[in-house]
């Protein structure tokens, strides 16, 4: 009968041998290895090596981009020097533009004062040649005044061909004023040119002041009379005056039609509410 092989369990160890069991032995493990002191020696200096090798591709790949930098730099520095003249030769004709204006504005600034001077002195002289204009105006209108001293202007009497202006006013002194004095007349006319269907007044040169006076004064005392006969006797104005009258033309009618009574007095506008007020001037 041959004898019975069980299989060994694996927490029994192999020194042990029971009844009726059987079992081969594991192999011894290998004895440790110790590599020999020249074996090391060399394995840490390929170690060295090998790290000395990265380091120094590390060293290249920077040196490499050192170089290319440094290339970069050099090209562009290139490019500057190549630019450089053009930019200064930019900044040169900046800079002589720049001292052209500044002379032309010196230039201009000097035109600019003479022309200020020029327009002062006209300036002056146009207030010069004003003030003499004026001066020479008002003697003219001295003049005039003088001139028509003894006129006056009768108004709303027809006019015809042929016609005798001094019997005319002789005829509305005597029969609208009533006056008996002997009245001397130089000459008598129509003013101005003649209008269809508009009668001019008639301008009567008095030989006396005095008599002129006379006749104005009772027209004035008589002016209802002599508007209900559609007639009027006014003093003969100068240019000047007429012209300021134009002026404030439309204040006359303005103060007219608000119910005031009006005057002229001379070049002034003399307005008044009523009867029992006194005149005053307006000008606007």
């Amino acid at each position: 009968m041959t004898p019975h092989r069980q299989s060994i369990p694996t927490n029994v160890s192999n020194q042990v041998r029971t009844e009726n069991q059987y079992y081969l032995p594991s192999p011894p493990p290998p004895p440790p290895t110790t590599p020999s002191p020249w074996a090391a020696e060399i394995m840490q200096d390929i170690k060295s090596i090998k790290l000395s090798v990265s380091k120094l591709d590390k060293l290249e790949k920077l040196v490499d981009k050192i170089n290319a930098r440094v290339e970069k730099l050099e090209n562009d520095s290139k490019a500057k020097d190549v630019k450089m003249p053009d930019v200064e030769n930019a900044v040169q004709f900046a800079s002589s533009e720049i001292e052209d204006t500044k002379k032309k504005i010196k230039e201009t600034s000097s035109e600019i004062k003479m022309i200020t001077n020029q327009y002062s002195d006209i300036k002056t002289a146009l207030s010069d040649i004003k003030t003499k204009t004026d001066e020479l105006e008002a003697k003219t209108n001295d003049l005039e005044s003088s001139i028509m001293r003894e006129n006056l202007l009768f108004y709303g009497l027809s006019e015809s061909e042929q016609e005798n202006c001094q019997q005319k006013v002789i005829q509305v002194i005597s029969g609208r004023l009533q006056l008996t004095d002997d009245i001397v007349l130089d000459r008598a006319h129509r003013l101005g040119k003649p209008k269809h269907g508009k009668s001019r007044p008639i301008v009567a040169k008095f030989h006396y002041y005095s008599q002129r006076e006379l006749v104005r004064t009772t027209a004035t005392s008589k002016y209802d009379v002599l508007r209900n006969a559609g007639l009027g006797i006014g003093i003969q104005q100068t240019k000047a005056v007429l012209n300021k009258r134009r002026q404030l033309n439309n204040v006359f009618n303005r103060e007219k039609l608000a119910g005031k009574q009006v005057k002229w007095a001379g070049s002034r506008l003399m307005v008044r509410n009523n009867s029992s007020d006194q005149f005053r001037e307006v000008t606007c």
